[in-house]
């Protein structure tokens, strides 16, 4: 594993003692990480601003505590964490950071795949791989606005209906499809996920539905931006 930055590695202590610099009554503009006037700190979740040294007396105590602060925020706890087996398909657990941009898609459904079919069946939209395709795709187009991918998918809830002839849902056409955008070497992310069997969905011809929450950490968003 790599060496994981500390709270006091020279970046921090960089931007710990620029705002202690600031504090410090009369000093003469000789520090390499100073702030001057409309310098701006920043390093963390929030962004603030020195407008001069005669800023607000309440307002400096203020700043120096958030330096210190994000500055003992270790790098891996900005990211967003994954855990579980290699081999499986999804996370057992994903851990999502103070400050992420999260993104809650309703639940998605299949578009037509034949629509001169009959409304209200299962041929008008696919059976359960194809139906778990098409959704993945909307998911996909759906994300994308926000600046995220399916790669950001943290937490997936997959609604089953069983076809039509069979007792029961159809898990592995619905796996089938998911591991084409999760797991694989061009998208390696997995979410956590729960699937369930209902009986129905409000289409009689829906044999699948898929809710998803993404996120994207703030420290990442900070460095597109």
């Amino acid at each position: 594993m790599g060496t994981q930055a500390g709270p006091y590695d020279k970046p921090n202590l960089i931007r710990i003692l620029s705002v202690l610099d600031v504090l410090r009554p009369g000093a003469a503009s000789s520090t390499p990480a100073r702030l001057s006037q409309n310098k701006q700190v920043t390093g963390g979740p929030g962004r603030y601003n020195l407008r001069a040294r005669g800023d607000s007396p309440m307002r400096l105590p203020v700043l120096l505590a958030a330096a210190l602060f994000t500055a003992a925020i270790p790098a891996w706890a900005q990211e967003i964490r994954r855990a579980g087996s290699p081999q499986s398909p999804i996370s057992s657990s994903v851990a999502v950071p103070p400050g992420s941009l999260l993104v809650y898609v309703s639940g998605t459904v299949p578009d037509p795949v034949d629509p001169g079919a009959q409304q209200g069946t299962v041929q008008r939209y696919g059976d359960t791989e194809t139906q778990t395709r098409s959704i993945l795709r909307k998911i996909r187009t759906e994300l994308e606005p926000h600046g995220l991918s399916l790669g950001d998918v943290v937490m997936m809830r997959v609604f089953l209906v069983a076809p039509p002839g069979l007792a029961r849902m159809d898990f592995a056409g619905m796996m089938n499809a998911y591991r084409e955008f999760f797991g694989t070497e061009a998208q390696p992310n997995r979410p956590a996920r729960s699937t369930m069997e209902v009986t129905r969905l409000v289409d009689p011809g829906w044999l699948v539905e898929i809710e998803v929450t993404a996120a994207a950490p703030a420290a990442l968003r900070q460095s597109a931006q």
